[in-house]
């Protein structure tokens, strides 16, 4: 998913305003073979099903974990926009019509579902793993570890800190950006949706202080690791104080996620809250999990009236039903289609109007350093292709899909082939580690942050080039360097008082 202020969740490549203007000829596919892609893709799904039920245990979602959340994350991001996109069920000109590039992508898609589960199980097998769902339920099984041991006492001190300085930032930041807050202009009655999203654009900016602008957003995606944190905390103990820190952190997370009026972010955040009360109990109740599914179209709903503007000159009636109309829309024609849509672009002008990519997009840093020309990733490309005289005038944004849409647009089809095996890899690698890790609070909201920071909705090079796995394990380190202050303080207080 994403860290809860990355720059590619900034646009979505859904705009109503795209129109391709490569031109392809009509074509229509027999109801035979409507047909028969409906069971091809069933048997994929089904294959794709029983294979991430061996790496996650389970697919139920009361039982959510890392692995069934990157099911069920392919399964709505791509694979039913996918065939949606193959039998033209979009009446919106997104994509060509040209039925090989449709065929192509859709296959692209399908062998994802199944070689994304292969990788995981190649990563239990290097890592003698022989039945996930008992290294799962052996997790979840376990309660909740406070130690009172002198560092785990300073990691909650440390994290207390960091609590208070990532508000500080985040409270600085939205007053320093003053009248160029986008969210003030909608609370002001502003319905000029299109000034509000130039000034989304620049929010978070400061002139001429590039390392500031860095620090702020360091520490409002740090909110959300120390959200997890007050949760977990407050779970295991239920100390009115640990609820305190909960809302506080809670209320500086959202503020720091809606300021701008994104939409993914917060949506994001709050499926980490449901993942993170999985991971301590065990399980999620239907009750709760029903409520948040209404609760979730609901502001799924009232994220694209208020900050898309889906209403506007309309006459607005804010009644349940309009709400949920609306969400259920978004979640239709956006999230089951917005994000595979990119991919079949890619598709379209990787190699015939553009050349495939390679390494050059990697990162500006090490390219700089080794004397490498660099080019802008994926996203750029296709917005400077299909809207160029959006990006011309800077205001273009960054076109976003599933990371087998950088996989094709850098390597082709020997991308698209490995890319799967590697993310697939990549991805339990991990959850095998946190799942052998101590259940303390503070490893429970690493593991949660970590699965929303994994860019698998928007990139491949974040799995071949994870700078943003050495950001997020310095900020741990920064968390533990600063714990060990404490105990020293502690000690050097305690002394003395020994001494007398």
């Amino acid at each position: 998913m994403h860290s809860f202020a990355h720059p590619a969740h900034a646009a979505s490549c859904c705009r109503n305003s795209y129109r391709s203007d490569h031109t392809f000829p009509e074509a229509e596919i027999s109801p035979l073979r409507n047909n028969m892609y409906i069971v091809i893709s069933l048997i994929v799904l089904v294959i794709s099903a029983i294979l991430f039920k061996k790496t996650s245990g389970t697919l139920s979602l009361q039982r959510l974990n890392l692995s069934s959340l990157v099911f069920y994350m392919m399964f709505f991001l791509a694979f039913i926009g996918s065939i949606e996109i193959l039998y033209g069920l979009i009446p919106e000109e997104y994509v060509s019509n040209d039925q090989n590039l449709l065929l192509h992508g859709w296959m692209g898609v399908m062998y994802m579902m199944i070689a994304l589960p292969i990788g995981m199980i190649i990563a239990q097998e290097v890592f003698n793993v022989k039945q996930m769902s008992v290294l799962i339920s052996k997790f979840r099984s376990a309660s909740i570890d406070i130690n009172k041991s002198n560092l785990d006492i300073s990691i909650r001190y440390s994290l207390l800190f960091f609590s208070l300085v990532t508000a500080g930032a985040v409270i600085w930041n939205i007053i320093s950006q003053g009248e160029s807050i986008p969210l003030l202009h909608l609370f002001m009655g502003s319905d000029d949706y299109s000034y509000m999203m130039q000034l989304r654009r620049s929010a978070g900016r400061i002139e001429g202080s590039k390392l500031l602008e860095g620090f702020i957003s360091l520490q409002a995606g740090f909110a959300g690791l120390l959200a997890f944190c007050a949760y977990s905390f407050w779970r295991a103990e239920r100390n009115k104080k640990h609820l305190y820190w909960l809302i506080a952190m809670c209320t500086i997370v959202v503020i720091s996620l809606i300021y701008n009026m994104t939409k993914a972010p917060l949506i994001t955040f709050l499926i980490g809250m449901l993942l993170l009360h999985t991971i301590i109990y065990g399980r999620i109740s239907r009750r709760v999990l029903s409520v948040a599914g209404f609760l979730f179209i609901a502001l799924i709903g009232l994220l694209f009236i208020f900050f898309q503007g889906t209403l506007v000159g309309s006459d607005i009636n804010l009644s349940a039903g309009v709400i949920i109309t609306q969400g259920i829309e978004a979640f239709l024609h956006r999230i089951l289609f917005g994000q595979i849509m990119c991919f079949f672009m890619c598709m379209d002008i990787f190699p015939s109007s553009e050349p495939f990519m390679g390494l050059s997009s990697t990162g500006r840093l090490i390219h700089e350093f080794l004397g490498l020309p660099f080019s802008p990733d994926y996203g750029i490309v296709v917005m400077s292709v299909f809207r160029p005289e959006l990006a011309e005038s800077g205001v273009a944004g960054h076109a976003t899909t599933v990371f087998i849409g950088e996989a094709w647009a850098n390597f082709g089809l020997w991308g698209l082939l490995i890319a799967p095996l590697w993310v697939g890899f990549f991805i339990q690698s991990f959850h095998i580690y946190f799942l052998r890790r101590r259940k303390t609070p503070f490893n429970l909201a690493i593991q949660t942050q970590f699965a929303l920071l994994m860019p698998i909705t928007y990139e491949l090079k974040g799995f071949y080039y994870p700078m943003w796995v050495i950001e997020y394990i310095a900020q741990i380190i920064i968390v533990y360097i600063v714990a060990k202050l404490f105990m020293r303080m502690k000690e050097n207080i305690s002394m003395p008082m020994r001494d007398a």
